[in-house]
């Protein structure tokens, strides 16, 4: 079982030959979680919100992607995903899509399900040009904690493993 969060601190860092840091891209997440931080479940989830941030609660709420839906400047049923889209992140799941693949928290994505793994693809970062060299990217993330109600070990935390794709051009290197 594979999964993984992607959380809080997301950033694009280019080191010059004098040690100065420029970030050319940077998130928490905020600017797509805010328009939906009064969004709570219903059914089941029933009251839950899309705040869970520090309970450490393997039953804390994590809608898909497609799920939480507002009104953001006048365009209705707008989602979590189709926000990331439109500030230029790709979502990618099995079937090029992240409906059940990247599930929503407040400051982070869980990314993937037992069988299936998601993926997302920051915005594209012009500044950085082809060829760029001495680019650093940091992020945090941790391993998803399986629910009190999982048939194999529930509280066990699951096995992750992130993989840091760089695409430069035609080049395409992978960092395990």
């Amino acid at each position: 079982m594979k999964k993984i969060l992607l959380s809080a601190a997301l950033a694009a860092f280019m080191f010059n030959a004098s040690a100065e840091e420029t970030v050319f891209f940077e998130s928490n997440f905020s600017e797509i979680f805010e328009p939906f931080k009064d969004f709570v479940g219903t059914g089941s989830n029933a009251g839950k919100s899309l705040d869970a941030v520090g309970d450490n609660d393997p039953g804390a709420y994590l809608p898909k992607m497609t799920t939480p839906k507002a009104t953001i400047n006048g365009v209705a049923n707008m989602t979590p995903a189709k926000v990331m889209t439109e500030l230029g992140w790709d979502l990618i799941g099995p079937k090029n899509d992240a409906d059940g693949y990247i599930n929503f928290q407040k400051f982070y994505l869980k990314m993937g399900t037992t069988t299936k793994q998601g993926s997302v693809t920051l915005p594209k970062i012009p500044e950085l040009g082809e060829g760029t060299e001495n680019v650093w990217i940091s992020y945090d993330w941790c391993p998803w904690k399986q629910g009190e109600t999982s048939k194999t070990d529930p509280g066990k935390f699951d096995d992750a493993q992130v993989v840091i794709i760089v695409k430069n051009g035609d080049s395409e290197v992978q960092f395990p």
